[in-house]
C-alpha cells in the first residue's frame, strides 16, 4: 500500500502490523510538514459490517478519549476503494514488546510505565471504556518517555464482527483473562489483569505465559499463573511484587 493515498494522506512507511490491520506513517498531501499514523484494518474484517459498523460506533467514543497516556484520534476514514482506516497521532518510540527483548527494565522504569498504564485505563475505565486487548505491542514508550496506549476501541468493534465469531480473530493468548476465552465480556478487570502480565514482562524480560498450545496457554491461566517475580527479579521490591 506503500505510496497509496488515504483521504488527503500519502502512505510512505509501513510501521507495524497487529491483530486488526497495518499501521503507517503517511504525509499531508498539502503539507508535507504533517505527518501522521494511519491504521488500515485488515480485509477480513473490512469485509464484515457488523465489524465497520461496531468500528464507527467506537469512534465516536474515541474522539472523546482525550488523556496524555492515550493516543489521540483524528478520524476514520470509510472509502470504496479501501479499508477502513483510523488516522492518529504519530508517535516516535518503540512499544513494549520492542523494549522487552533488550531485557528486563529498571525498577524505577518499570513503576512509571506501568502507572501511565493504569492512569490511562483508569481513565478511560471511568468513562465506561475497556481496551480489551492489552499487551506490550499496545503500548508505546515514546522517545521524550512518554507512555501511550495504543489501539483502543478496534478489539471492541471487533467482538460484534463474524470473524471474532468463527475464530479469526482473538486476543493475543498470552495476555487475555481466562473469564474472557469462556465468552464473558471483557470488564475493566480484563484490562487490569493483562497490565499485571504486562509489568511481569517488563521486570523479568521475557512473557509470563509459558510457550506452548493455546490449550497449554488456557491451562497456565486457569492453574498456574504467575510465578513471584521475586524468584526472577532479586531486586524488585515487595510493594512491587505484590502489586503486581
Amino acid at each position: 500500500m506503500i505510496g497509496q493515498t488515504i483521504s488527503h494522506y500519502r502512505l510512505d512507511k509501513k510501521l507495524g502490523e497487529g491483530t486488526y490491520g497495518q499501521v503507517f506513517l503517511a504525509t499531508h498531501l498539502h503539507d508535507p510538514a504533517m505527518q501522521v499514523a494511519i491504521k488500515v484494518v485488515h480485509n477480513n474484517l473490512s469485509n464484515d459490517p457488523d465489524f465497520v459498523a461496531g468500528l464507527r460506533r467506537e469512534c465516536l467514543v474515541l474522539a472523546g478519549l482525550t488523556h496524555q497516556h492515550i493516543v489521540s484520534y483524528r478520524d476514520l476514514v470509510l472509502s470504496d476503494t479501501h479499508p477502513p482506516a483510523m488516522v492518529l497521532e504519530l508517535l516516535d518510540g518503540a512499544d513494549l514488546h520492542a523494549v522487552c527483548q533488550r531485557g528486563p527494565m529498571p525498577i524505577a522504569q518499570v513503576v512509571r510505565v506501568v502507572e501511565a498504564m493504569l492512569s490511562g485505563l483508569g481513565w478511560a475505565h471511568n468513562k465506561g471504556v475497556v481496551h480489551r486487548d492489552i499487551k506490550p505491542s499496545n503500548v508505546m514508550l515514546c522517545a521524550d518517555g512518554e507512555v501511550k496506549l495504543l489501539d483502543f476501541g478496534i478489539a471492541r468493534a471487533a467482538d460484534a464482527s463474524k470473524a471474532t465469531k468463527t475464530g479469526v480473530i482473538q486476543g493475543t493468548l498470552d495476555y487475555v483473562a481466562p473469564e474472557v476465552v469462556f465468552g464473558a465480556k471483557a470488564t475493566s478487570a480484563a484490562d487490569i489483569y493483562a497490565t499485571g502480565l504486562v509489568a511481569w514482562e517488563l521486570l523479568v524480560g521475557r512473557a509470563a505465559c509459558p510457550e506452548g498450545s493455546p490449550r497449554a496457554k488456557l491451562g497456565w491461566h486457569m492453574g498456574g499463573g504467575l510465578t513471584d517475580v521475586r524468584l526472577e527479579r532479586t531486586d524488585c521490591p515487595d510493594w512491587l511484587a505484590e502489586l503486581v
